[in-house]
């Protein structure tokens, strides 16, 4: 499904979404909102516990989903998902204490697994999912330090499993789950991708890519199985662990120094055989989500935004946003993170200047000297923003009245309103 949303291929989505949505997708019950890991082709439930990893490409792709074509219904059904994430402890997808994702909610909720870990998307869930928000603040704050936890200290690997503080963990039913095996290849596409989308622990992840890239250039990309130390190789160098690396060395990028070994895994990813045979599905989806992260195609859709109108009036003259307009004209605006039509209200000068009661706003001392001076408006002033000739703002006051040091000049005056008018005059400062 994040293929099919990244490549543009809304049919096929919508299949693979009606199949995951009838039969694997839990709509009541304690496991509300999660999905069957398995199940046949047939429709039938194999095994009704859920793949954490697999909640977390499924939430993602339906968020990008609506927001790329715009369909409501993913969006509805993501947020479902969301919200039953949080439990309120037992049976949360996310462990309530630690904030990191368990590797599974109800059975295995004391441990984790590293390749689980995926900052971005959590990162976009604080900002889009309409419950739980500050728990998925926490989370991505939580999920970025369990990465870093989670690196070994020499090698750069991770474990399959892993604990909360990012020490390897055994179970009896995977001989090797404290090794890096099949899960732990994807944490350099997660730590890359983090990086390169938000670049929020930039630093740590930095370091974290250094040590793992040294490690597979000291083994010579021969093996693909590790202890977490680096000891005990086995296994070839698989096409999956060819694009994790290659996202992974995103994090590389600043430095010249690791130009080389970045250009040997932009290689590698390109140049890799890709996968036939039974087992060609994992390892082939691993290369292929690498390759739209490589290729620039893997994207944030993000909501259309809302445009909001608003006015913007003066006296002979407009200056908005540093362009000055005499006539009257409306225009698209960015600004203060909105999308805004704005109305140009250019009105035209009575030449009364000097007789404030015929205007809407009066400014005094005018000129002014040294930036004090004091804004009158019978609708009452609510905010005054003072902007230099290039268009800059260089003083804000949330009253009436502004004590700036400002540089001898022309300057306009926005002032905003008590009722939301917008009106513009010039000041002289000495």
């Amino acid at each position: 499904m994040m293929i099919c949303v990244q490549t543009d291929h809304k049919s096929e989505f919508d299949k693979l979404w009606k199949f995951a949505k009838t039969h694997m997708l839990h709509t009541s019950g304690q496991w509300a909102g999660y999905f069957s890991w398995k199940c046949g082709t047939n429709g039938n439930v194999e095994d009704q516990n859920c793949a954490p990893d697999g909640e977390m490409y499924f939430t993602m792709a339906l968020l990008f989903a609506a927001n790329r074509w715009g369909d409501q219904s993913y969006y509805d059904d993501a947020q479902f998902v969301l919200k039953n994430m949080w439990k309120g402890n037992t049976g949360s997808l996310f462990n309530e204490n630690y904030k990191v994702i368990t590797f599974q909610p109800y059975n295995c909720a004391d441990f984790s697994d590293p390749s689980y870990d995926l900052p971005a998307f959590v990162d976009l869930f604080s900002r889009w999912s309409t419950t739980n928000n500050s728990k998925w603040q926490q989370a991505a704050t939580a999920t970025r330090d369990h990465l870093k936890k989670s690196s070994n200290s020499q090698s750069g690997l991770y474990s399959d499993y892993n604990n909360f503080d990012g020490t390897p963990k055994s179970v009896s039913y995977n001989s090797n789950s404290h090794r890096y095996m099949y899960d732990a290849m994807r944490c350099a596409m997660n730590v890359g991708m983090d990086y390169y989308l938000f670049g929020a622990d930039s630093k740590n992840q930095e370091v974290m890519m250094k040590r793992l890239i040294d490690f597979f250039e000291k083994d010579g990309y021969k093996h693909a199985r590790f202890n977490w130390d680096g000891s005990n190789a086995s296994d070839s160098y698989t096409l999956g662990e060819t694009g994790a690396n290659a996202v992974g060395c995103y994090a590389l990028l600043s430095d010249p120094a690791y130009d080389e070994k970045v250009k040997t895994n932009l290689n590698k990813a390109w140049n890799a055989s890709l996968a036939t045979g039974t087992y060609r599905y994992y390892d082939g989806l691993v290369h292929y989500l690498s390759m739209l992260h490589l290729c620039g195609s893997f994207k944030i859709w993000k909501p259309k935004p809302t445009i909001e109108e608003k006015t913007v009036s003066g006296n002979g003259s407009v200056t908005y946003q540093g362009q000055t307009y005499t006539e009257p004209t409306t225009v698209t605006a960015f600004e203060d993170c909105k999308v805004y039509n704005v109305t140009i209200d250019v009105k035209e000068s009575t030449g009364l200047a000097n007789n404030q009661s015929e205007k809407a706003v009066s400014i005094y001392p005018n000129p002014a000297k040294g930036g004090a001076f004091t804004v009158a408006c019978a609708g009452g002033v609510c905010r005054v923003e003072v902007i230099n000739v290039a268009g800059q703002k260089v003083a804000v006051s949330a009253g009436n009245s502004i004590n700036a040091n400002l540089l001898p000049g022309i300057y306009m005056v926005r002032v905003t309103t008590a009722s939301g008018d917008v009106y513009v005059e010039k000041i002289v400062i000495k």
